[in-house]
């Protein structure tokens, strides 16, 4: 246990927010929010882990919501944006609109990014018209449950998801929400006893925070089938749904490896993002072909743009294995703003010709047809067998093909292989 608190000390020392942080920013969150209230007629409210104190050090982000009374807008929620967009563009001279579920906007102000929610005010989820009309009652749960020690266990948790690239519930991330960091954290009562219980989880694992349901089966009745992922949490807010739905199962399996991992011998380096260079990959993997590729993405909202980055490098990676390549390893990252950053190494180059396996002779119509699609035929153990020559064996040849692609050239700008 020492061993732990020694390794998780040292560790929210670097993630906490300092005194001088949070006196910051809590000021310059305070004189956006009067800005707006200058104009604005409605109540805001900041929210996201500023709001809920389970930010990490270095935040540039602020979520700001404006509450638009219920019972005068709850027919109005189509409405909403183009009525906020009006006051913003008053009071800002530069304001961008980005489109959601229900469309917000982002302002820069004194180095920090507020993005500006409009929502109805609701009392209870079920009024809620959008899912971010929900977000407030989420932040005062948060807030009723979690206590300085909490918010720290919080930290750690979202710390270590972070540094291994399971944070986001972005459609090309996959990975935890904030909200369900904080939930799974208040749940185990902290980040340790989380990660004992994490070690042995499998696909199918039911977490119910309140209690909403008597059976695991009452629970599944009661949630969205497309809502039944690698790992159900109930939503403490709104027990139909599961604040933990983004998480795919690749993602919680590699969480409970890491889990076991810290567990068996904790290190601080569980918490340190690992980011792969290119010269480092090409050290570890000196002999074999390693192609680098830097991605200049499309223009749009991050979540758009980072699922069209996901399609490229999963389209290469396939496109490539079913030619025949092997492929060792492989990866790719991306900070919006900049470009993206692929890798794949390969096992070596493949042969000119290769064996394609066809029907059983006694399948007359099926050898006739496959006779006709292929020139080299031969018999081979009952069947027909066609020989076919590759235009590609070397691995980055294969890539100076595939990017040029016209499937490519619509899910980004320009790569460039190094």
């Amino acid at each position: 246990m020492a061993a732990y608190n020694v390794v998780l000390n040292r560790v929210l020392k670097d993630i906490k927010p300092t005194k001088s942080e949070v006196a910051g920013l809590t000021t310059r969150v305070a004189e956006f929010k009067a800005i707006l209230a200058s104009k604005l007629p409605y109540e805001i409210f900041v929210g996201g882990s500023f709001a809920k104190g389970t930010w990490l050090r270095g935040i540039k982000d602020i979520d700001i919501f404006v509450r638009f009374p219920y019972s005068k807008f709850k027919d109005k929620s189509d409405e909403l944006s183009d009525i906020l967009e009006e006051y913003l563009n008053g009071l800002f001279k530069h304001v961008t609109r980005l489109h959601g579920s229900r469309d917000y906007f982002r302002v820069e102000h004194k180095g920090i990014r507020f993005e500006i929610v409009p929502i109805l005010k609701i009392s209870k989820p079920e009024e809620a018209m959008n899912i971010t009309d929900v977000s407030p009652l989420h932040v005062e749960w948060v807030k009723s449950k979690a206590d300085a020690k909490a918010r720290d266990e919080i930290r750690l948790l979202k710390g270590f998801v972070k540094a291994n690239k399971l944070y986001g519930a972005e459609s090309y991330r996959r990975g935890f929400s904030g909200y369900g960091c904080e939930i799974l954290t208040l749940c185990y009562g902290g980040f340790l006893g989380l990660i004992r219980d994490a070690a042995k989880w499998r696909p199918g694992k039911l977490l119910d925070p309140e209690g909403y349901y008597k059976t695991k089966e009452q629970a599944i009745m009661a949630l969205n089938k497309s809502k039944l992922t690698a790992l159900v949490v109930i939503d403490p807010v709104q027990p139909t749904r599961n604040a933990t739905a983004a998480l795919s199962k690749a993602n919680l399996l590699h969480f409970v490896e890491l889990a076991k991992g810290f567990l068996k011998e904790p290190s601080i380096e569980y918490f340190k993002l690992r980011v792969v260079k290119e010269k480092e990959l090409r050290k570890r993997y000196q002999g074999k072909p390693v192609v680098w590729l830097v991605v200049k993405p499309l223009e749009g909202k991050e979540d758009i743009i980072g699922a069209k980055l996901l399609k490229c490098f999963e389209y290469i990676a396939k496109s490539a294995a079913l030619y025949g390549f092997k492929i060792i390893e492989r990866g790719w990252d991306w900070m919006p703003g900049k470009p993206a950053q692929m890798s794949f190494v390969f096992k070596g180059k493949i042969p000119k010709e290769h064996m394609i396996i066809g029907p059983p002779l006694k399948e007359v119509d099926h050898v006739k047809r496959f006779r006709e699609k292929h020139k080299r035929c031969l018999i081979r153990d009952g069947k027909v067998v066609a020989i076919e020559t590759r235009s590609f064996t070397e691995p980055r040849e294969f890539l100076l093909g595939i990017i040029k692609s016209d499937y490519i050239k619509r899910l980004v700008t320009k790569i460039e292989l190094k």
